[in-house]
């Protein structure tokens, strides 16, 4: 593993600037659909690679902020569209139930809350966006607290 992970870094680090950017962009997209990507790890290394000044600190954050809102956001359009079938046991048995069921009762407690605070929740933060699509919150605050969510969870990391 220590071997796929450094030629990783080496390959990222070999990029020019802007290949490193869509690679960030794609990365923290794609973690959102296939969440056993290590979405934060790559953030966390271009945020080393804004230190040592080969990338910029404001687009670091924004892209990783947009890959994350709209990997987020297409989530919450599937579980939209697949509605109640969410919430059904039987149909969704490669998803363990506990994160199911903890998500679930955090989004009916406290709602548009949960979005805000989604990129925090270990655990709970894959299975989210599913619930939230297939719960009666609407698009608009949806898309504006998976972004809050986004850009802060996205600047403390490369921070």
């Amino acid at each position: 593993m220590g071997d796929l992970v450094a030629d990783f870094v080496g390959w990222l680090e070999a990029l020019p600037p802007g290949g490193i950017y869509v690679v960030l962009l794609v990365v923290s997209y794609v973690e959102n659909l296939v969440p056993p990507i290590w979405g934060d790890t790559v953030v966390v290394l271009c945020g080393s690679l804004v230190g040592l000044g080969v990338l910029d600190a404001v687009p670091t954050v924004g892209l990783a902020a947009v890959g994350g809102s709209l990997g987020f956001l297409t989530v919450f359009a599937l579980g939209r569209r697949l509605g109640e079938a969410v919430h059904d046991p039987t149909r969704w048995r490669w998803i363990p139930r506990g994160p199911i069921l903890r998500a679930e009762g955090w989004l009916g407690r406290w709602g548009y809350g949960v979005v805000a605070a989604n990129r925090f929740l270990s655990g709970g933060r894959a299975v989210i966006g599913l619930l939230a699509g297939a719960s009666d919150l609407r698009w608009a605050p949806t898309a504006l607290w998976a972004s809050v969510s986004a850009l802060a969870w996205s600047g403390l990391l490369v921070w």
